[in-house]
């Protein structure tokens, strides 16, 4: 179990997964193929705006897209905030409202350092934010689709009942 030390959404870590040092205290290390899944959280509150944030130190050696943070059920994705190894980019998603997908290049993420990302969507614009500094803003507007019933996962994308896109490194 990881426990969440700010309310009551504890999550049930699944397959691989190693406890290390993390930025800030401890971290979970993931060797591509395990996740933290919160189970039914979030689904109903998030319409028009999120926030989506983490520390993370990517492994160099993983592969394709990676899931961060992704909230979803079966054939779908309410928001989620991945990063792709092969092209060095970061992805950010919200269902349901203008510019629903962007991506955008950041190679300093595979340098082995820690890097705080986060992504927002405030229901009139998405930004992109690596170690505090913008790297993308684009217009977006609407309500995000309901993710009422689904899991929020850590560490993997895709749906909930068949998680892909696991991360490779660590996430704290």
């Amino acid at each position: 179990i990881v426990n969440d030390s700010k309310g009551s959404n504890d999550g049930i870590l699944i397959n691989e997964y190693k406890r290390v040092e993390g930025a800030l205290g401890n971290g979970i290390e993931f060797t591509g193929s395990g996740c933290i899944n919160l189970g039914n959280c979030f689904g109903d509150n998030v319409e028009s705006e999120v926030t989506l944030s983490a520390w993370i130190k990517p492994d160099s050696a993983g592969n394709g897209w990676q899931g961060i943070i992704m909230h979803g059920g079966p054939d779908t994705v309410s928001f989620s905030l991945l990063i792709n190894t092969n092209t060095k980019s970061v992805g950010f998603k919200t269902s349901g409202t203008t510019s629903s997908w962007v991506s955008v290049y950041v190679e300093k993420l595979w340098d082995g350092n820690w890097h705080h990302i986060t992504a927002v969507y405030n229901g009139s614009e998405k930004v992109i934010y690596i170690d505090n500094e913008v790297v993308s803003n684009i217009p977006a507007n609407g309500e995000i689709d309901s993710g009422f019933g689904f899991s929020l996962l850590i560490g993997a994308g895709g749906e909930e009942s068949n998680p892909a896109y696991f991360f490779d490194g660590i996430i704290d």
